[in-house]
């Protein structure tokens, strides 16, 4: 359940180049604005609570920090291979929960910047923000970001005070109980209008309760990944959306849907319903703007959000309320059966409308706060049985992949002077999903990583080449809409 950020770096543009030793002195004089990367979970006693983050008394940036280079010729592949290989182990859980690693030897003289963060610590867009504490819009660092005092950390809290924070917060739930029971009833009857309405419409029921057809790709994952690379002009995915009178997230997922369609019949394996993707939206509120990043309203995306400035923890056993994983799933329909791509994009935009509207009717916050009021010994048993009940086939998978897409900025960033090249997201697979692609914008192009279970889906490159030619072809036929529409007599 870690999300892995890969970051290609051009050190030609830094003065006195970019390696392990740059990255550490990086971190080292940032550390005061990165909170998650050092606090460590802290157990409740007698499991009376959630575990909580504090301060790691015992924090060593080097237990953290991993210096690697690919074997020639240092392609993307190459590239891939390692951070799949990285992907496949779990964070150590008595650490705080990240890794980092600097990988040379890419092909041209770059160098690989890649961060392992557990997915409790930060969701897609928090963690891009979070990263752009380490990152400047210029070469030359900022003086005042770089200039920080050192880290000193508080001492873990007592098991007593654990104890009376875990007890102070079960005695305000009955309260929280009964505040998400009448939430939950409400938004439940308002999604049963919004169903009742579009059924009246003669429109097809959005998914909100659908379940996924059986891939090979639903099959219980082992622990082992692969991943693979794409990008494609952001331009291309904003003429296609014109050109369709749709959104660039209803391009991506058409792109997406393109993509694999023919890699389920390249593997004998296309179903004869929808495939269900699972959509991160965000559900954290309006925050203020961070360093080098955006506002949240002015970053819009199905995963947005920012992350502010950090406050100052004095090892308090809290969660940060600037970071943590604040995301819902959004349910859209996938028309694999489809072969035209204006017939793909269409009924994708009406299946992201219809989910909007669902979303819309319920508050999409309500599956995690009911996961965090849970007592601890029941969500894990009702996690295991959940699980068991998709091994063994008796459950229908409840989305047979997940598709994120994060807007990033449209100016060049640069980490210690050098420029960013690329950056990939490869978010966290679940059971009965093994396929995960996380598409994130950047200085004018959307770069693609596809996070995959080894066995389940031998080929992923194809998935990933195969987004690039689905975008190639939706431009192609957009193109040819307005080269139609230009020639109609008014």
């Amino acid at each position: 359940m870690h999300t892995t950020g890969i970051t290609i770096l051009d050190p030609s543009t830094a003065p006195a180049g970019f390696g392990f030793e740059t990255l550490r002195e990086l971190l080292a004089a940032r550390l005061h604005l990165l909170p998650p990367f050092r606090q460590r979970l802290v157990a409740m006693p007698l499991g009376l609570a959630h575990p909580a983050f504090a301060d790691d008394p015992a924090f060593e940036l080097d237990n953290h920090l991993h210096h690697v280079a690919l074997p020639a010729p240092g392609g993307m592949r190459e590239l891939a291979r390692l951070v799949g290989d990285v992907t496949s182990r779990p964070l150590d859980r008595d650490r705080p929960l990240w890794e980092m690693w600097v990988i040379e030897g890419l092909a041209g003289g770059r160098v690989a910047q890649l961060t392992k963060t557990h997915h409790c610590v930060i969701d897609g867009v928090s963690g891009a923000n979070l990263m752009t504490h380490l990152l400047d819009s210029e070469p030359a660092a900022s003086a005042a970001r770089a200039s920080a005092p050192r880290f000193r950390p508080a001492p873990l809290p007592s098991g007593l005070g654990l104890a009376a924070a875990a007890a102070r917060a079960g005695l305000r739930n009955p309260l929280r109980a009964g505040r998400l029971l009448a939430s939950s009833v409400r938004g439940f009857r308002a999604l049963r209008q919004v169903q009742r309405e579009t059924l009246a419409e003669g429109k097809p029921l959005p998914s909100f309760f659908a379940t996924g057809p059986r891939l090979r790709s639903n099959e219980p994952l082992t622990p082992h990944r692969a991943l693979a690379f794409a990008r494609a002009p952001l331009d291309e995915l904003r003429f296609i959306k014109k050109s369709f009178g749709a959104t660039v997230n209803d391009a991506v997922l058409a792109a997406c849907t393109l993509a694999l369609r023919r890699y389920l019949i390249a593997h004998d394996d296309l179903p004869e319903a929808d495939v269900i993707c699972a959509v991160p939206v965000s559900v954290r509120a309006a925050e203020p703007q961070g360093p080098g990043g955006a506002s949240p309203r002015s970053r819009k995306g199905l995963d947005g959000g920012t992350a502010s400035e950090p406050r100052p923890e004095r090892g308090e056993a809290e969660r940060s309320p600037d970071h943590g994983n604040r995301v819902a799933n959004m349910n859209v329909k996938l028309p694999v059966r489809l072969e035209a791509p204006e017939q793909v994009i269409g009924a994708i935009h009406a299946a992201t409308r219809a989910a909007k509207r669902e979303l819309g009717a319920i508050d999409a916050r309500l599956l995690q706060d009911w996961a965090e009021f849970s007592p601890p010994s029941l969500l894990a048993l009702s996690t295991r049985l959940l699980s068991g009940l998709q091994r063994s086939g008796r459950l229908p998978p409840l989305a047979n992949l997940v598709v994120s897409n994060i807007p990033g900025p449209p100016f060049p960033l640069y980490m210690a002077g050098a420029r960013v090249v690329a950056s990939y997201g490869a978010g966290p697979l679940v059971p009965g999903q093994g396929i995960n692609i996380t598409v994130m914008s950047y200085c004018g192009s959307v770069d693609v990583c596809v996070n995959a279970c080894r066995e389940t889906v031998p080929d992923v490159w194809q998935l990933a080449s195969g987004f690039e030619d689905a975008v190639t072809e939706l431009r192609q036929v957009a193109e040819a809409r307005v080269r139609g529409e230009a020639s109609q007599p008014r």
